[in-house]
C-alpha cells in the first residue's frame, strides 16, 4: 500500500457511510479543507486525525484496520521514520498493521476451466498479448480494455479464458470473472448492480458493507481495486452499459470483455480495443473435429468434409465431434445427418445443453422487427455475398439501419469490397425462420 491508498479508502468509505466531506469533518473534528486534501492526495494522514476519521466514518473489523493500515504503511506527517509514537493512537496504528499482516486482502481467483484442444488461435493470442502489454503503444493512464466479439458459437469464451490463464500470473492481486449473461435461454443479463454486489466481496469487502446504490458500488469497486494490478473478464455482456461500471479507474488493470455485440460504444467512448474472432480455417476447423473426437477412427479428408458441414463454427464443430465419440452416430451417419433436415437436431446436445440453433435463436429474437425480417429474407439471395442495396429489393423502404443492426450483432459482416457475407449456419438457420416466421405471401413480395 501507499499514500495514494490511503486517500482511495477514505473517499470510498466516505461515499459508502453517505457523508460529504463536510459531514465528515466535522464529525472528526477537522477543517473541509483537511478532509479535501486528504481525498486529493495533497497532504499525509497525522497520526492523531486517523483513529478520529475511522471514528466518524463508523468503521470496525477488517474495514477499519485496512484504512489505518494504509496509514501506516505510507506514513504520518510529523513522524520520522522508526520515530516513537507516544499516544493512544501509535498503539492503535501498530496493533492494526500487524492485524493487517496476519491476515492479507484476499486475492480472487475465479476463472474457470481451461479449454482443452483451442486450434488456429494463434493471431488472436498474439494481438491479445499486444493489446494488454503494460509496454505497448496507450495512453499513459488509460485502461486495456479490450472487447471480443463474432457469432455466437465462434468460440469467444474459449479463446478469453485460454488466454487469461496464459497471462494470470502477471496479475499478482487476482483475476475475477464474471458471467453476465447477456444472452441467456433461460436468466435475464445481470444488472450491474448485481454484479458489483457479487465482485465486492471476492475483494474483500462485507456484504453489509455494501451500498445500495448502483453510482456508490461502482465509487467503492474503482476505489479498491485502485493500483493494484487484476485480470478482470466480464463475459457474455449484452451492452457497453452493462460492462460499464465494472471498468476500474486504474491503468494497472486489464479487462477482457466478450459479447455478441460489436459493442461500438465501448471503443468510441472507453478506449477499448476491438478484436473481431472469426470462425476457423478449414484445416484449423479439421484439427479441431480430430481433436475433439480423438480415439475415433477419422480419416483426414473425412474431418475436413464434417468441417465443412459445420461451416468451421468452433460450437458446431464440438458438438458433431462429440456425436461421434459418445457413439450416437458413425461418420457417415453424421455426415448425412449435416446435409438434411436433421442438421439442427444433430447440432444440439439436449434441453438446457449446448445447441447450436438455441444460440442463434437469442441473437436473433435480439433483434428488432425490421432486422428480424431483414435476416430470415437475405436467405433468399442466392451466392455467398451481396450488395447493400439488395436489403431495397427484399424489404422496400427499410433503409440502411436494418443492414447496421444485424452487422452489430455479429449476424453480417462486411467486406472491403463493399459487400455484405452470411455465414452458411446462419445463412440455413434465416431460411428456416423465413419458412415458420413468414407466410408464402409475404416471402414472394
Amino acid at each position: 500500500m501507499n499514500a495514494d491508498d490511503f486517500a482511495s479508502l477514505l473517499r470510498g468509505a466516505r461515499r459508502v457511510a453517505g457523508m460529504s466531506q463536510q459531514m465528515l469533518a466535522e464529525r472528526a473534528g477537522l477543517s473541509v479543507d483537511a478532509v479535501a486534501a486528504l481525498e486529493r492526495r495533497r497532504r499525509r494522514p497525522r497520526a492523531a486525525t486517523i483513529g478520529a476519521l475511522a471514528d466518524a466514518l463508523g468503521l470496525s473489523g477488517a474495514d477499519r484496520e485496512r484504512l489505518v493500515g494504509a496509514a501506516v504503511v505510507s506514513g504520518t506527517d510529523g513522524i520520522e521514520p522508526g520515530a516513537r509514537m507516544r499516544d493512544r493512537e501509535q498503539a492503535t496504528l501498530n496493533g492494526t498493521a500487524g492485524a493487517m499482516q496476519a491476515r492479507p486482502r484476499p486475492v480472487p481467483e475465479e476463472l474457470p476451466h481451461d479449454v482443452v484442444g483451442l486450434v488456429g488461435r494463434e493471431r488472436e493470442l498474439t494481438e491479445l498479448a499486444s493489446r494488454v502489454d503494460p509496454d505497448g503503444p496507450r495512453d499513459p493512464g488509460s485502461v486495456p480494455i479490450v472487447a471480443i466479439t463474432g457469432v455466437a458459437g465462434v468460440g469467444k469464451t474459449a479463446l478469453t479464458v485460454h488466454f487469461a490463464h496464459r497471462v494470470a500470473s502477471r496479475f499478482p492481486d487476482g483475476q475475477l470473472y464474471l458471467d453476465l449473461r447477456g444472452f441467456d435461454p433461460d436468466r435475464p443479463p445481470v444488472p450491474s448492480g448485481e454484479a458489483l454486489a457479487r465482485v465486492l466481496p471476492a475483494l474483500g469487502i462485507e456484504p453489509a458493507a455494501i451500498p445500495d446504490d448502483v453510482d456508490a458500488r461502482t465509487a467503492l469497486y474503482r476505489s479498491v481495486v485502485a493500483r493494484q494490478r487484476l485480470l478482470v473478464v466480464l463475459d457474455n455482456a449484452a451492452s457497453a452499459n452493462q460492462v460499464r461500471p465494472l471498468l476500474p479507474g486504474s491503468p494497472t488493470s486489464v479487462v477482457l470483455i466478450t459479447s455478441r455485440n460489436r459493442l461500438a460504444e465501448l471503443v468510441a467512448t472507453d478506449g477499448a480495443d476491438h478484436l473481431e474472432v472469426d470462425p476457423l480455417d478449414g484445416t484449423s476447423a479439421a484439427a479441431l473435429v480430430a481433436s475433439v473426437a480423438r480415439g475415433v477412427t477419422l480419416h483426414p479428408q473425412q474431418a475436413r468434409h464434417i468441417a465443412q458441414l459445420c461451416g468451421h463454427l468452433p460450437l458446431a464443430l464440438r458438438i458433431a465431434a462429440a456425436r461421434l465419440v459418445v457413439g450416437s452416430h458413425r461418420v457417415a451417419e453424421l455426415v448425412e445427418a449435416l446435409t438434411d433436415a436433421r442438421r439442427w437436431r444433430t447440432l444440439d446436445l439436449g434441453p438446457h445443453s449446448v445447441s447450436v440453433r438455441a444460440a442463434f435463436d437469442l441473437s436473433y429474437r435480439a433483434l428488432s422487427a425490421p432486422a428480424q425480417q431483414l435476416f430470415r429474407r437475405l436467405s433468399l439471395v442466392p451466392g455467398r455475398d451481396f450488395l447493400a442495396d439488395v436489403t431495397d429489393v427484399l424489404v422496400p423502404g427499410l433503409g440502411h439501419d436494418a443492414v447496421d443492426e444485424l452487422m452489430a450483432a455479429n449476424l453480417v459482416e462486411h467486406h472491403p469490397t463493399d459487400r455484405y457475407r452470411m455465414h452458411d449456419l446462419l445463412r440455413s438457420y434465416a431460411l428456416e425462420c423465413l419458412q415458420l416466421d413468414e407466410r408464402t405471401g409475404a416471402r414472394e413480395s
